[in-house]
């Protein structure tokens, strides 16, 4: 997940887009909490909401894999790696693979060390 800084300065900037320019501690650490919890909630809901194929398949177009290239390292055909995309786009809400993938990273679906281990062992 992301450091303690990260969640301080997105409270800072959320902060002063409501107009508090100079917040009090209290109410940055009440603003840190709150995007944290987003933070967590929409992370927990792209785990549960995609299979474990259908994170492989968007960690792999993430470092710039095509679908083609995803086939093979997952022993697939390229035809059900478009039908997981397909789906991915579908769960996520989203018109373009780079929108799915730019919202896994953000929300942090693609740090998971056991989706990397995962992907990676079929890489072999």
């Amino acid at each position: 997940m992301c450091n303690e800084n990260f969640y301080q300065e997105t409270a800072r900037q959320h902060l002063k887009r409501l107009g508090i320019v100079r917040p009090n501690l209290h109410q940055l650490k009440e603003t840190q909490a709150m995007m944290f919890n987003v933070f967590i909630s929409c992370e927990m809901f792209l785990s549960e909401h995609l299979s474990n194929r259908e994170k492989q398949c968007i960690y792999y177009i993430s470092i710039g894999k095509t679908p083609l290239d995803v086939a093979q390292l997952l022993e697939i055909k390229v035809d059900t790696v478009r039908k997981h995309q397909k789906s991915i786009l579908k769960k996520l809400k989203c018109h373009t693979m780079a929108q799915a993938v730019t919202l896994a990273i953000k929300y942090g679906a693609l740090r998971s060390s056991s989706l990397i281990r995962t992907a990676s062992e079929n890489q072999v």
